[in-house]
C-alpha cells in the first residue's frame, strides 16, 4: 500500500537480526530514511547513513553510504502554479477563456511537470489528485454573472477536451460584492507521460463581455498536481 504525506523511516538496531528484503513498489513521502543501526560493513558511514537510491531491477531500496555517485530518489511527485494578474474573462457564447497560469511555485523536479504558454504537462506517469482553483470579480457595475470553471486535458498531442467532474462555478452579485472562489478536485488513475492541462472560464449568465463582465482575481486562480501512485 502507498505511503503519502508523511515521514517515513526503516531500519533496524544493532541487536536485532538481519531484515528480509521487502519488494518496494509505491512510496510517496514527505520525508524517507532508510537506517542501519550497526556498522556491518566498511563500506557503511560510522552512523549507517547514506544516500538512498532505488534498484529498478529487484524493485528495491538501496544505501549508498558514500554519498557520491548516486542520483537520490524523488519520494514526492507535485506541481503548484498559479495567476499572477487579472484577466478578462469571455462569455458562454464563446468557447471560454483559456486562463494565464503564467507562475509556477513549486516543483519536485523539472523532469516531472513543465510549464509553458498557461499549459502544465506531466511527465511521470501514474494517479493524481488535481486541484483547480478559480476566484474571479465582477466588474459589471450591477449585472450579476455566474462563471464556470473546467480543467482541460490533451493526451499523445491531441485535441484539449473537458475533464469530466472538474467545472466549478463563482457567482458575482455587483462589483461591490464580486469577488468569489470555486474549488474542485479530481482523481485520475491514467495521467501518461506528455499529457498536458489547462484551466478554461466562461461567463454563462448575461453574456455580459469585457470590460463590462467578469475578470480574474490576480493570485485567484491555481492548478496543483499530486501524484499519488
Amino acid at each position: 500500500m502507498p505511503l503519502s504525506g508523511v515521514a517515513v523511516s526503516i531500519g533496524r538496531n544493532s541487536f536485532d537480526p538481519p531484515a528480509p528484503v521487502v519488494p518496494c513498489f509505491d512510496i510517496h513521502a514527505r520525508e524517507f530514511d532508510l537506517y542501519d543501526g550497526e556498522d556491518i560493513d566498511a563500506a557503511f558511514t560510522a552512523d549507517g547513513s547514506g544516500i538512498i537510491t532505488f534498484d529498478s531491477e529487484n524493485n528495491r531500496l538501496l544505501l549508498n553510504p558514500s554519498m557520491s555517485g548516486a542520483t537520490p530518489i524523488c519520494t514526492a511527485v507535485y506541481f503548484d502554479g498559479y495567476n499572477s494578474s487579472s484577466q478578462n474573462i469571455s462569455n458562454s457564447f464563446g468557447p471560454g477563456t483559456v486562463i494565464d497560469i503564467d507562475t509556477q511555485r513549486t516543483v519536485s523536479d523539472a523532469t516531472h511537470f513543465t510549464l509553458a504558454s498557461d499549459v502544465v504537462t506531466v511527465w511521470a506517469a501514474g494517479t493524481y489528485e488535481i486541484t483547480v482553483r478559480a476566484g474571479t470579480d465582477n466588474i459589471s457595475g450591477t449585472a450579476r454573472l455566474s462563471i464556470r470553471h473546467w480543467l482541460e486535458r490533451s493526451s499523445g498531442g491531441g485535441a484539449f477536451a473537458e475533464v469530466p467532474g472538474s467545472r466549478g462555478w463563482t457567482y458575482a452579485r455587483n462589483s461591490t460584492n464580486g469577488e468569489d472562489t470555486s474549488l474542485c478536485t479530481i482523481i485520475l488513475q491514467d495521467v501518461a507521460p506528455g499529457d498536458q492541462f489547462r484551466i478554461k472560464s466562461a461567463e454563462t449568465s448575461t453574456g455580459m463581455i469585457a470590460p463590462l463582465g467578469p475578470q480574474t482575481e490576480p493570485n485567484g486562480y491555481g492548478l496543483t498536481f499530486e501524484k499519488l501512485e
